[in-house]
C-alpha cells in the first residue's frame, strides 16, 4: 500500500446488534467474514501509531494490528464504567472505514463461548476486517464463509490482550479475540472453536448477509 499525499476519504457508518444480555453499539456492516494471514506484515505508510488516522479517541489502547493485499487494519480496546469499547478500522485504497461499538456489561464470555462483534469493510470491492471475541479456553477457529459455494474454509488462532495493553487500556484479561481478514466481502456461516489441545470445545451458525 503506497504512501500519498491525499488525505484518505474516512467512512463511519452506525448501527445496533443486540446479543444476549449485551447491547452493543457498533459501526459499519456486521456480516462480515475474512481470511487468517499474517497480522505481523507491517507497512511504513499504514500509519499505524497515528490515532488521528484511525479516528481513535482517547484511553484507547492498540492492541493489534496487520497489513494485508494492499490494506493496513488496526484494532484499539479500552475499558472502564463496566463496558467494554472497539475500534476497529481499516485502510485500502485511499479510503478508511471504521467500526465503534461498547459491550455496555463487560462481563466475561463464557469459557467455550463466540461471538462475533463488528466489522469494517473499504467497500463492495474492497478489503474487509472482522472482530470476534471468544473464551478464554478457545485457542483456535476454524469458520466456513460465504457468500457463494464452495465456502470458504478460514482456520485462525485467537489472542489475548497483554498484562501492558491490559492496563493501558483499562481491561481484564478475561476473554480471548481474533481478527479475521479477506480482499473481498466475505460472512461468517459455521464457527468450531477448538481448545489448546485442539479439542472441539464448541460449534455456532449464523445466516449469511451482506
Amino acid at each position: 500500500m503506497r504512501a500519498s499525499r491525499q488525505e484518505p476519504s474516512r467512512r463511519f457508518v452506525t448501527g445496533v446488534i443486540p446479543p444476549i444480555a449485551v447491547c452493543l453499539f457498533v459501526a459499519a456492516l456486521f456480516s462480515v467474514s475474512a481470511t487468517a494471514d499474517s497480522a505481523r506484515t507491517s507497512n511504513p505508510s499504514c500509519h499505524f501509531g497515528s490515532r488521528h488516522y484511525w479516528g481513535v479517541g482517547p484511553n484507547y489502547a492498540r492492541v493489534d494490528k496487520g497489513a494485508f493485499a494492499g490494506n493496513c487494519w488496526t484494532l484499539w480496546m479500552k475499558g472502564g464504567h463496566q463496558k467494554r469499547c472497539y475500534n476497529l478500522g481499516i485502510a485500502g485504497d485511499q479510503r478508511v472505514a471504521g467500526a465503534r461499538g461498547c459491550d455496555l456489561r463487560a462481563w466475561p464470555p463464557r469459557a467455550s463461548g463466540w461471538r462475533q462483534v463488528l466489522g469494517a469493510t473499504t467497500g463492495r470491492q474492497g478489503g474487509m476486517v472482522v472482530m470476534q471475541i471468544t473464551g478464554r479456553r478457545v485457542r483456535y477457529l476454524r469458520t466456513r464463509a460465504g457468500p457463494g459455494r464452495p465456502q470458504r474454509r478460514i482456520h485462525q488462532p485467537t489472542k489475548r490482550i497483554s498484562p501492558g495493553e491490559a492496563r493501558r487500556a483499562h481491561l481484564r484479561r478475561n476473554f480471548r479475540f481474533a481478527v479475521a481478514r479477506s480482499p473481498t466481502p466475505l460472512c461468517i456461516r459455521h464457527v468450531v472453536a477448538f481448545d489448546r489441545h485442539r479439542a472441539r470445545i464448541g460449534r455456532f451458525q449464523r445466516p449469511c448477509k451482506l
